[in-house]
């Protein structure tokens, strides 16, 4: 692409395309406009806040690409691959706005670097003109970056390319071989492959046969993916579990009071208490079939959910396992929780649950467990008869929202709970229950995979996310916090259930669909029987290497003469 002002539209347009590839929403009135009139032209529902274009994902980087092209150094290829980094993640950010338009600058700023990174990787790559060096080199360079930004304090793996797809589970079905990097493989491909195709670099026959060979690769992926949805199952049975999510509604920003405790009680313990007596009702949790009382059908089901697939172990004779295991989201009581006292857990919770022997709440909760100066975000199982477990701790606190770094020099955040920072979670174990083991998450820990991973490998059947979205003030911005959810349940082919404070919450199969959903901005109530897996995914067993090998890939393609001699070849 010839002359400066083009190839910087070149890299606004990438950004703008990656930013529409995600789940996207405009703040104030014009932009919901906007947004809603996007909705109406789509197809999508209106209320949903958000628009998403996923097919735009495998062009996106082609603007980019061909803006690379006509540098004349690497750092004009840096440059131009930050740019469309700071535009895309701009808009796609856009949700931290609750907070001021200057920490979603700030965020822009630092995570497009990796943008231009990529950007001056491929600028060596392109200057080889090897058709195939490119197609594959793109893919390689795109998932080696994607990889890194999983390390260090500032990791921040939120809007890797594979969560684009959400929408079409069989392309997704992949994950369970090389990780959500996989499906970036893919949509990184079919990128290099176009613009190798359109871009004069090397002899046709060559940029079409690489073309032929992507397609190819492409087609397979999503011919395993129907395959695996439709023909194979998904590990081993290990058991049902009747699960009731309890969404409250309520927003958990201001400042802890009594007044707001009553009110949390009020909003969580009032529906449990209904889901408790539908439960006695049919004789402990056995009813005579599969149908759930009307309360506790989904709200607002998304467009994309799907019926409950044939799911291998339900049991025969359509009864429920006897055990019920309630659900409250993250953060749900404004107090600190000690195990050691449980006659400090509010009455009202503790009475919820006097007349159930096989019935046990799970809650987000704030609390010391472990040292008397290190509160901690977790979870607690509350038991009959008052008995408290810390289950969890959260492993990965968010920046700025839990902790704040550098906290000497940035003394001016108060949190809901005080001044204190929290800390990290100790050690990562399932919850055990009633012969059950369920991996917990606490908000941001799902955006890690090795913590799933690692839950898989001490027996964890399935997966429980509990979180606070209140603070999300833009539909956007749950969204793509709930697109991750899907991944995490594909790659370890685990169920996934997800309980949030004011949605979406979620039952999600381990084929990746959405099999119910709440509505967003008020209470809801989900209640399923899911059923458990056992064994491990090739993604389980040998964790990242997929993109391990893309970043060797990605650094020999850039270092031309460890791999290829001075004729031109096929690559």
């Amino acid at each position: 692409m010839r002359g400066v002002i083009g190839r910087l539209a070149a890299a606004v347009l990438c950004g703008l395309l990656l930013a529409a590839a995600f789940p996207l929403s405009l703040p104030g009135e014009a932009g919901a406009a906007i947004v809603a009139r996007l909705a109406l032209l789509t197809g999508a529902p209106v209320d949903l806040g958000y628009v998403q274009f996923p097919g735009l994902a495998f062009v996106a980087l082609v603007p980019l690409l061909l803006a690379v092209r006509g540098c004349r150094g690497g750092g004009e290829a840096f440059a131009l691959g930050y740019l469309a980094g700071a535009v895309w993640l701009t808009l796609h950010l856009d949700w931290i706005g609750s907070f001021g338009w200057l920490p979603v600058l700030a965020l822009a700023v630092f995570y497009a670097l990796p943008m231009g990174l990529f950007a001056l990787m491929m600028h060596a790559v392109i200057r080889q003109a090897r058709p195939g060096l490119i197609v594959w080199g793109t893919a390689a360079a795109w998932v080696a970056i994607e990889y890194l930004r999983n390390f260090g304090f500032w990791a921040f793996p939120w809007n890797l390319l594979g969560y684009t797809q959400v929408a079409s589970p069989p392309m997704l079905q992949v994950a369970e071989l090389g990780g959500v990097f996989a499906v970036s493989f893919l949509v990184a491909l079919a990128n290099g492959a176009l613009f190798a195709l359109i871009s004069p670099v090397g002899r046709f026959r060559h940029r079409l046969g690489h073309l032929v060979l992507a397609g190819v690769v492409c087609f397979m992926a999503y011919g395993f993916g129907v395959a695996r949805m439709t023909v194979w199952p998904f590990g081993r049975p290990a058991g049902e579990i009747r699960l009731a999510l309890i969404q409250g509604g309520l927003e958990t920003l201001e400042q802890w009071s009594s007044e707001l405790l009553e009110e949390s009680i009020r909003l969580y313990v009032l529906p449990t208490e209904d889901v408790l007596d539908a439960w006695r009702a049919n004789d402990g949790g056995r009813p005579a079939s599969g149908t759930l009382p009307p309360a506790t059908r989904a709200a607002g089901a998304l467009p994309f959910a799907g019926p409950m697939p044939p799911t291998p172990g339900r049991l025969g004779s359509g009864q429920h396992p006897p055990e019920l295991l309630l659900v409250w989201p993250e953060s749900v009581l404004p107090q600190m929780l000690d195990q050691r006292h449980p006659e400090l857990l509010p009455a009202p919770v503790r009475l919820t649950l006097r007349k159930g022997e096989n019935v046990a709440l799970l809650m987000g909760a704030f609390g010391n467990p472990h040292d008397d100066h290190r509160d901690e975000n977790g979870a607690v199982l509350v038991e009959p008869g008052g008995r408290i477990t810390w289950a969890y701790s959260k492993v990965r606190l968010v920046p700025y929202g839990e902790v704040v770094p550098f906290r000497r020099f940035v003394s001016f955040l108060r949190y809901p709970w005080g001044f204190q920072d929290l800390s990290e979670g100790r050690s990562m174990e399932p919850l055990s229950w009633r012969g059950h083991k369920l991996g917990l998450m606490i908000c941001f820990d799902n955006v890690f995979s090795f913590i799933c991973r690692r839950d898989v490998f001490m027996g964890a059947q399935g997966f429980v996310v509990m979180t606070n979205n209140s603070w999300y003030k833009l539909h956007s911005g749950i969204r793509q916090h709930c697109d991750i959810d899907v991944l995490r349940a594909v790659e370890y082919r685990r169920p996934l259930a997800r309980c949030s404070t004011t949605g979406w919450s979620h039952f999600i199969a381990p084929d990746g669909r959405i099999t119910a959903s709440t509505a967003v901005d008020g209470p809801g109530m989900l209640v399923d029987t899911v059923g458990l897996r056992s064994g491990l995914t090739v993604y389980a067993r040998v964790g990242d290497l997929f993109a391990q090998l893309c970043l060797l890939a990605a650094l020999l393609i850039c270092l031309p003469p460890l791999i290829v001699g001075r004729s031109e070849g096929f690559l």
